[in-house]
């Protein structure tokens, strides 16, 4: 044993570590709470009680250190712990790694105390970052400023992290497919549902809809295409879809359409912008290059009018969703 970690063939947690998060997770995901470690009474009582807690942080702690322990041991095993903090694919499943995505599920969709936006990358997630921060006098209930900076009141699913490689939600229309596809499945493991929030994915109206179609209809019986107008759609429990605000005759738009052609039109070491996937290097910069040298040092001087629908199909969302009563009866307690 070497600074709490056993030392055998390999670098390990003791099991009986692992076993006490694996029962605190049992417990948590059936009643809402689980016990802490150490006991409230005297060790020399025949029967210990526990204090009862909900504070998730504690517990993503123990579940966060048995994942990294044994995901570095994989990496070492398999010759590639090198790329451990790269943006390279390492699809790893390690023992431990179940649970924890079983965590992260209730943390982040069943009882999160925020309205979340999933949306299909990074980029997304910078542009309705400035938008909320800049018309937050017209969605107040989105974000406000407060004492020590502006708060917004809705989360953005983060893409910097290792929680999204975790979860499979790396990102595109693919991943989200497989991601709505498996809610209700996933959902059916929670004793406790408090489903406080809605989840809501938020996808370009593109070839994402024509990706996403075939599989909405038939999970959800919910019909989605290029044309249609609704400000969102409702498919399971606390889960909404929503798609860029519809242009034109075919419909077709992507989230960058929210800003002016001006902006759009601005040069970058002489390329220009082409939110595509498939650009030609020498001529065009990409998602990555507009949103961070471009709407951001920019944020103050860009008109984010272009903004509303979309913001107002996120309000929507957030009006129409009712949580179960049993979320409000503990939220008063």
């Amino acid at each position: 044993m070497v600074t709490g970690l056993t030392v055998n063939s390999k670098v390990n947690v003791p099991q009986d570590y692992a076993r006490a998060a694996r029962a605190r997770c049992d417990t948590l995901f059936r009643i809402g709470t689980y016990h802490r470690g150490v006991p409230i009474t005297n060790s020399s009582e025949e029967t210990p009680t526990y204090e009862m807690i909900d504070d998730l942080n504690i517990l993503e702690g123990s579940l966060s250190y048995i994942y990294n322990i044994k995901h570095s041991m994989e990496l070492i095993k398999n010759g590639i712990y090198h790329l451990r903090n790269t943006q390279h694919t390492v699809k790893i499943m390690v023992p431990g790694q179940k649970i924890y995505m079983q965590f992260l599920f209730y943390k982040y969709f069943v009882s999160f105390p925020q309205p979340l936006i999933i949306c299909e990358g990074r980029t997304d997630n910078i542009y309705l970052k400035y938008g909320i921060r800049h018309l937050s006098d017209l969605y107040p209930h989105l974000g406000h400023d407060a004492d020590n900076g502006f708060k917004p009141t809705i989360t953005l699913f983060s893409y910097k992290n290792n929680v999204h490689r975790i979860l499979e939600l790396t990102g595109g229309s693919g991943t989200l497919q497989k991601f709505m596809g498996n809610y209700t499945k996933n959902m059916k493991r929670y004793q406790h549902r408090p489903l406080y929030q809605p989840v809501i994915m938020l996808i370009d109206n593109d070839s994402a809809v024509t990706d996403l179609k075939g599989n909405l209809k038939k999970l959800f019986d919910v019909d989605v295409s290029l044309i249609s107008t609704e400000p969102f759609y409702h498919l399971t429990d606390n889960l909404y879809l929503i798609k860029t605000p519809e242009k034109g005759a075919s419909g077709t738009s992507c989230i960058e359409d929210c800003f002016d052609d001006g902006l759009k039109a601005t040069l970058l070491e002489g390329k220009s912008f082409n939110p595509e996937k498939n650009l030609d290097p020498e001529a065009h910069y990409g998602k990555g290059p507009f949103a961070e040298k471009v709407v951001v040092p920019n944020a103050n001087e860009i008109d984010w009018e272009g903004f509303r629908p979309l913001l107002d199909r996120i309000s929507a969302v957030i009006g129409h969703y009712v949580p179960p009563a049993s979320a409000t009866l503990a939220k008063a307690a």
